[in-house]
């Protein structure tokens, strides 16, 4: 298990990348082709035992997934990206679990603990390349959970109790054939590449990417908000 105790403002392992609503414009034709049909429990209620979430209103934590509530990824290392609520005293944790027979392990595959600003945004954290943390297996599915600690006077490694609004969702690593890259290699926006193939987490990631770097793009503005209708 790893964990790593991050500084006490928002660091570079999340990133405040996004508005939240971005200005309605012209439908692009980006499409994104979910490689399963297996739905995944976004938040189901329980004790504090790992894989379960307290409820919590959905428009304000939300996991950035397609309906199915799982995705796959190429990235050895990938992104994972969720809406936050605006908070005046925001700790934010986030676990990897690796899984067997779709129920997680005990412990985390990697956690982190960390503070970020009150504000309502889009954020997100890249699995850290590490001697210390392998990358991801190919072909396993992994549970990712994000929990909120709403409090000052909490430890940064703080028990969580259940309590906590949190949500989670299922990643899985699959291997890139050769067709694949030559399409990567050859497309303008990758991201459509990504969406066409299922792969989620790299289409996300490469749209938000992009965005950030230039949020007044149309086409990349329209081409979020149809990717984003697959949220639920």
């Amino acid at each position: 298990m790893i964990n790593r105790k991050l500084s006490r403002t928002a660091t570079a392992a999340i990133a405040i990348a996004l508005s939240v609503v971005l200005p309605i414009l012209p439908s692009y034709s980006i499409k994104f082709r979910p490689k399963a049909i297996l739905q995944r429990p976004a938040c189901r209620q329980g004790a504090a035992t790992r894989g379960a979430c307290a409820q919590t209103d959905r428009s304000v934590l939300k996991a950035i997934l397609p309906t199915t509530n799982q995705g796959y990824t190429l990235a050895d290392y990938p992104t994972f990206y969720w809406y936050q609520p605006k908070q005046a005293a925001l700790k934010v944790r986030f676990e990897l679990f690796t899984t067997r027979n779709q129920q997680p392990e005990s412990l985390p595959f990697y956690s982190a603990t960390f503070r970020v600003k009150g504000i309502r945004s889009l954020a997100s954290l890249t699995l850290p390349k590490s001697s210390r943390l392998p990358p991801l297996a190919i072909d396993r599915e992994y549970l990712w959970k994000v929990t909120l600690i709403d409090s000052n006077d909490e430890p940064d490694d703080a028990t969580v109790d259940g309590s906590q609004p949190s949500i989670q969702g299922w990643i899985a690593r699959v291997r890139s054939g050769v067709g694949l890259k030559k399409q990567l290699m050859q497309a303008k926006h990758p991201y459509e590449v990504y969406a066409a193939e299922g792969l989620w987490y790299d289409a996300i990631h490469d749209l938000a990417t992009r965005l950030q770097k230039d949020p007044q793009n149309t086409q990349l503005i329209g081409d979020w908000n149809d990717l984003l209708k697959e949220v639920k």
